[in-house]
This record gives C-alpha cells, sequence and structure tokens, in this order.
C-alpha cells in the first residue's frame, strides 16, 4: 500500500450502476436537507413575525396571528421529520449497497413516499389555514 493513500481506503470494482446509485441517494438526501432547513427558517420567520413591508405605511405595530406560534411548532417538526425520515433512508440505502442487497421497490420505499406525503399534505393543510385565517381577519 501506498504511503499517501487513506490506510482504511476501499477499492470498488465498478461492474454495475453501483456508484451511480449511491450518488443519487446522497443527492436526494441533500435535497431533503435542504427543504428541512428551508421549513425551519420558515418557521423562525413566522415565530419572528417577518414581513415585507409593501403597504407603503410606516406603521410599528405589526400584529400577529393567533397560529403563529402552532404553526412554526407544527413546521418544525415537519421538519425534523423529514430529516429524519430522509436520514434513515440514506443509511439502509447506503447500507445495502456495502451488502450488495439491492432494492429497488418494496414495502420500505412505499413507506417512505407515504411519509412524504404526509408531510406534504400537513404543509397544504397549514397553507389553508393560514388564507382562511387572512380571509377571517379581514371581514
Amino acid at each position: 500500500m501506498a504511503p499517501w493513500r487513506f490506510p482504511f481506503a476501499v477499492d470498488l470494482k465498478i461492474e454495475s450502476s453501483e456508484p451511480r446509485d449511491a450518488s443519487q441517494s446522497e443527492r436526494t438526501f441533500l435535497s431533503f436537507l435542504r427543504f428541512s432547513v428551508s421549513l425551519i427558517f420558515t418557521s423562525l420567520a413566522i415565530v419572528e413575525r417577518f414581513r415585507l413591508n409593501t403597504s407603503g405605511k410606516n406603521d410599528h405595530f405589526r400584529p400577529g396571528t393567533h397560529f403563529s406560534v402552532p404553526v412554526s411548532f407544527t413546521l418544525l417538526g415537519l421538519a425534523v421529520f423529514a430529516l429524519s425520515v430522509s436520514a434513515f433512508n440514506y443509511f439502509v440505502t447506503v447500507n445495502r449497497y456495502a451488502q450488495h442487497k439491492i432494492q429497488t421497490h418494496g414495502v420500505y420505499n412505499a413507506a417512505t413516499v407515504v411519509c412524504m406525503t404526509c408531510i406534504m399534505v400537513g404543509m397544504i393543510a397549514l397553507c389553508t389555514l393560514l388564507i382562511i385565517e387572512s380571509y377571517m381577519n379581514e371581514v
């Protein structure tokens, strides 16, 4: 072994699409990480009542919504849930590739799809709730 190499390096013979699939799994995890971070920043913006002043008024009083804290904690929970599901999916996939037991379909992948669908339905419900609340405040 050459002295400049890492002592635990593993040389793999590329006989299939495993490196491409492993890179795809890593990209998927990183995209869900970016999604989770954007949800966390959105929840922080809701708690801090951040808004763009486009009304042209110089009012310093900004009334908060009744749902700002529950919505922000819900978004924070969805972010943690999405991050944990994607991290679990990534580590299981990498472990399968290391054991050469690649599974592209099955109950596990369906469970991941169901979890992410629940996150999206929760976000749609939150958006609908906020739209209804803003409409009720105007009336």
